[in-house]
């Protein structure tokens, strides 16, 4: 895990950056790293109020920063309403890969079907409008829009032969569901299963291959990431574009350790 940020850093050094790690603005000798511009893959509230110092930014700017309200589906900045719409992360053990109709093929092997990312029920703008919508009137989408990878297809050492782990990126799941509690396991089992089945529907047997989860729900991601209030883009027109997206690995170590191999 990590090569990808590995392989940015390598790229930006080749280029004349310099990376500096494990470090403060001000680091342990005194030096201070000056830039004329800081990117920050934090949240909206670490970046600007805990990592930025008081005074700096405008007032209102910084209020609506601490403030906001993520009970609810739109968020109130600059006298602009802003759709929140969070996410759900399901990171799937399965013992066997899933074989998508669309693809008329049905043998165990990895294919290049499985090696990019694949949409599910995303085959229309009205799919993901209804999608969406559902979220908006503060309940999750009936039929879930995700984006599944697989990334044991890729590397090997995080399943056992012939197992695999399969990571699905869930929209939309508001933060305090209107229907229920996040909380409440017969509530995030349901929502499990319906994202399951929904798969079924393109890889037929995908609910049977199933042999553990863990969910993710929007106050999980907020209460082991820091993502606060798991909003995974907000757009603060006139001032700052933030985009938060966060991809979990695959970390079913202790289920997929217990699974004999084939």
């Amino acid at each position: 895990m990590g090569s990808i940020s590995k392989a940015i850093g390598n790229a930006a050094m080749e280029a004349g950056a310099q990376v500096i790690t494990n470090a403060e603005v001000v680091l342990a000798d005194g030096i201070e790293v000056h830039s004329s511009v800081v990117l920050s893959n934090a949240t909206p509230y670490r970046t600007f109020v805990e990592l930025v110092s008081d005074n700096v930014l405008p007032v209102d700017f910084v209020r609506a920063i601490k403030n906001p309200d993520y009970s609810s589906v739109s968020i109130l900045l600059f006298g602009k309403y802003l759709l929140k719409q969070a996410t759900t992360k399901i990171n799937v053990a399965v013992d066997k890969l899933p074989q998508f109709q669309s693809c008329k093929l049905d043998h165990p092997h990895a294919g290049p079907q499985h090696v990019d990312t694949i949409h599910i029920g995303s085959e229309s703008m009205e799919e993901i409008h209804s999608a969406s919508q559902h979220a908006v009137n503060g309940v999750p989408s009936r039929r879930p829009i995700m984006e599944m990878t697989i990334p044991s297809v890729l590397d090997k050492t995080i399943s056992p032969p012939g197992k695999h782990v399969i990571n699905l990126f869930v929209q939309y799941t508001p933060y305090k569901p209107l229907d229920g509690d996040w909380q409440d396991h017969d509530y995030r089992e349901s929502f499990a299963q319906k994202c399951f089945t929904l798969i079924d529907e393109y890889a037929p047997g995908f609910s049977t291959s199933v042999i553990g989860y863990d969910m993710l729900s929007p106050p999980d991601l907020e209460r082991e990431i820091g993502l606060k209030g798991q909003t995974t883009r907000l757009r603060f027109e006139d001032y700052i574009y933030v985009e938060v997206e966060h991809i979990l690995g695959a970390e079913l170590w202790g289920l997929l350790d217990e699974m004999p191999p084939n």
